[in-house]
């Protein structure tokens, strides 16, 4: 994705020269947003090789999911609260859907079975499963029968589960990190050569985040207009494009292990990232609506939006059972997400 770094100051040159074309401003910033997401989970990695087991642990599993967290985070200081819960739940799907696809198919391209531990796969998917009811919780309580309904949503309750999920994000550390550290390996390779310095990588990992920081800001801007000419949905724009920017990192990470036929490591990326997104950018997102949003935000979804998401975790549940993959279960997984996007694509706003 090197090359695609080229994206970047095309963007910058579209923004100061064409301020006043919000569809072109917002396809360039889009467009290279996927190589610097990419490149910010590389650095991050380069980073966490010299640090140590433990904190290199932490820093990949807190800054794995940093460009969602900045781009949400800038749709959240423009008031873009629907875009920003599309983005969580979409986030997750491109993780354990996406990636997770095109991780099968990959690897199945290059070898005709892949073999993977099933019970690790089985724990991923039950973390999964729980985080995302503890995220959808508050929807299906604040379900209405009527517009007039006397049931009206209580806010109050959104910092509580969002402290409960980041509780469950610290649980999560501690399990991956110390007492079942043997089911989340490495995302690098064993016998592969740290060919960064720790200087370098600090100052990669410092200058991508600045312009992931302006792009988003950028993006955030022309979010509005393009929602309002293009005719997308803020529900597509967020759980879509946004949330496919965001896991560019996730799913670069997870198609290269998978070509290594590491499906083990895969896997563990792709579901890891869903969990975090859940357990660890949705609770600060909440947390960080206190001070740069206009009202807090409240996690309160869609319910045709939730039922998708928990369709999803079955789906993947049952992928995860039987431990061998093809190319055809990764193609069928590929199909699944399409079939996701378009239905989010059709959902009425």
């Amino acid at each position: 994705m090197r090359w695609l770094l080229l994206l970047v100051p095309a963007a910058i040159g579209v923004t100061v020269f064409a301020p006043d074309s919000p569809l072109l401003v917002f396809v360039t910033c889009v467009l290279a947003l996927v190589p610097l997401a990419a490149l910010l989970g590389e650095a991050t990695e380069h980073v966490a090789a010299h640090v140590g087991s433990s904190i290199g642990g932490l820093l990949n599993a807190t800054f794995g999911n940093l460009a969602e967290l900045i781009i949400l985070t800038a749709m959240l200081s423009r008031g873009l609260y629907e875009i920003v819960l599309a983005g969580i739940l979409g986030a997750i799907l491109v993780n354990a859907m996406l990636a997770s696809g095109l991780s099968m198919f990959v690897g199945g391209i290059r070898s005709h079975v892949q073999e993977y531990n099933r019970e690790s796969s089985r724990d991923m998917a039950t973390l999964l499963g729980l985080a995302v009811f503890g995220l959808a919780v508050i929807s299906v309580l604040d379900l209405r029968l009527t517009e007039t309904s006397t049931n009206v949503h209580d806010s109050h309750g959104t910092p509580i589960i969002a402290g409960m999920l980041f509780f469950g994000y610290i649980l999560y550390l501690l399990y991956s990190m110390y007492t079942h550290k043997d089911l989340f390996q490495s995302r690098r390779e064993p016998e592969e050569e740290d060919t960064w310095s720790l200087k370098k990588g600090l100052l990669v990992l410092l200058g991508v985040t600045v312009f992931v920081v302006w792009l988003s800001e950028t993006l955030s801007g022309a979010v509005e207009s393009v929602v309002a000419t293009a005719g997308l949905s803020e529900a597509f724009v967020g759980a879509v494009v946004i949330a496919i920017i965001g896991g560019a990192a996730e799913m670069a990470s997870a198609i290269r292990a998978a070509g290594k036929n590491r499906l083990d490591l895969a896997l563990s990326i792709s579901m890891g990232a869903s969990v975090q997104i859940a357990l660890f950018v949705a609770p600060v997102l909440v947390f960080a609506s206190y001070f740069v949003g206009s009202k807090p935000l409240d996690l309160v979804f869609k319910p045709q939006a939730v039922i998708l998401l928990f369709f999803s975790v079955i789906i993947m549940a049952q992928l995860s059972s039987d431990g061998r993959s093809t190319w055809f279960k990764g193609a069928l997984l590929l199909i699944v997400y399409a079939i996701l996007a378009t239905a989010i694509y059709l959902m009425p706003s």
